[in-house]
């Protein structure tokens, strides 16, 4: 009696490391990764560069390319006249769209995809300061992820980061990015602009979590087998 009460308590522990490792694996469709270089993008992309804009102020605050609506710019800018202080042309060269450096309330610049994406990436031109965010949410205006330029550069000099998401799902329905504050007084909003935009519907499969998954059932295979 005590011998097959033992064999049952390991049984269901057995059951249960199965339980938590489907709980897991189920998880695991959700999940994502925050991407810096454009050669983490998987398979044909949609790409935007910019460059049938002409550089110059944007009264509106909206334009609407292939399908995607940017909001809250301000401005085009030729990234080909600034001096840089680091070669990224995969990042960022000749025309960019985003909001200018300034002060005061700060703005939302938003990128609205026509329909929910799974991959995207662009070169973030010129962040001087710290704080700036980029967020992805679902089309229910649901967070899905945050993340934030790895470089910073001199104020008045050039320079371009890549930021972007992967999922395992096609979730993303928007980003929004919002300019740090930096400058003499840390009063200065930084200025955010977007080149060579890539996106794609096709979900990329989480790295891993299939052999973390059955490595996991093998051990509880094995336990199984001792105790048998």
């Amino acid at each position: 009696m005590h011998l097959t009460h033992v064999r049952n308590a390991k049984r269901s522990r057995c059951r249960h490391l199965v339980a938590v490792v489907g709980a897991f694996v189920c998880a695991s469709a959700a999940m994502a990764a925050p991407i810096t270089l454009p050669t983490q993008l998987v398979g044909p992309q949609t790409f935007i560069d910019f460059n049938s804009l002409t550089a110059a102020s944007i009264s509106s605050g909206t334009v609407v390319i292939s399908g995607v609506t940017f909001s809250g710019v301000s401005s085009v800018i030729d990234t080909d006249g600034f001096p840089l202080t680091a070669s990224f042309p995969t990042f960022a060269s000749d025309k960019a769209l985003g909001i200018a450096r300034g002060a005061g309330v700060v703005p939302i610049y938003t990128i609205t995809f026509a329909a929910d994406v799974a991959q995207v990436g662009f070169g973030l031109w010129d962040p001087n300061f710290a704080g700036n965010l980029v967020k992805a949410f679902d089309a229910a205006g649901n967070l899905l992820e945050t993340t934030s330029p790895d470089a910073v550069f001199s104020p008045g000099q050039g320079g371009a980061d890549y930021l972007g998401f992967v999922r395992t799902t096609a979730d993303i329905r928007r980003l929004e990015l919002t300019a740090g504050f930096g400058g003499a007084n840390g009063t200065t909003l930084d200025a955010l602009w977007v080149d060579n935009l890539s996106f794609s519907s096709n979900p990329v499969s989480a790295p891993g979590t299939l052999a973390l998954a059955l490595a996991a059932l093998a051990s509880a295979g094995a336990l199984r087998r001792r105790t048998a």
